[in-house]
Order: structure tokens, then C-alpha cells, then sequence
């Protein structure tokens, strides 16, 4: 199962993205490609996930953004770049390999 995950803008010679073989349900959860028609599983979205940079990096108003799900292993777990995967301030994790990070200035007060 494939979970968590962005899988959009593939080619392959039998369809876009993802095509199961003869005999196999594809399941997804909580990731964004297309189409979806077809999918079994929970949370998935159809949409341009809005990268960045070309980089994998998710870029401000995707709907990747703190759209995946929680998973027992996130507490500790880190992103590609080491970063924490459960957002500290909504406690989401995002979808992708890479955890959005604002730009600018964040303070936390307590």
C-alpha cells in the first residue's frame, strides 16, 4: 500500500501515474495522484499537488500541505532534509517526502 505519498506527472507506456496489473487492486491512502478513479483506499486527493521548485518541495496553498495521516512511527520520524514529519504547530503531517516549511519569520511564545 502507498501511503502518504505524491505520485503525478508520470508517463509509462500503459497509462499516467500509476496503472495496476492484470489481478491487482491498487490501494492508496492519503496521497495525491491521478486519477484516482479506480483507487481503493481512504483520503486521497486529484489534484496539482503545487510544487515549488521543481524539487519535490511543496509550495505555499498545495493541498498536500498537512493533508496526509498521522502514522505511529512520525513523532521521531524526519523528512528528507532531517526535518520533523508531524508539523509542531498543527500536528499534521504532510504529504510528500519533503514537510512544507514557511518562509519568513515564526515565533512561539508560551
Amino acid at each position: 500500500m502507498v501511503s502518504n505519498s505524491i505520485v503525478m506527472f508520470n508517463t509509462g507506456t500503459l497509462g499516467d501515474n500509476w496503472v495496476a496489473g492484470s489481478g491487482v487492486t491498487p490501494r492508496m491512502n492519503y496521497s495525491c495522484t491521478a486519477p484516482i478513479a479506480g483507487l481503493t483506499g481512504a483520503g486521497n486527493l486529484e489534484a496539482d499537488p503545487l510544487f515549488g521548485d521543481g524539487d519535490g518541495r511543496l509550495s505555499p496553498g498545495s493541498p498536500c500541505v498537512n493533508a496526509g495521516i498521522n502514522e505511529e512511527w512520525m513523532p521521531g520520524g524526519v523528512d528528507l532534509d532531517g526535518r520533523p514529519r508531524i508539523d509542531r504547530f498543527v500536528r499534521k503531517v504532510d504529504m510528500g517526502c519533503y514537510e512544507f516549511m514557511p518562509r519568513g519569520s515564526m515565533f512561539s511564545f508560551r
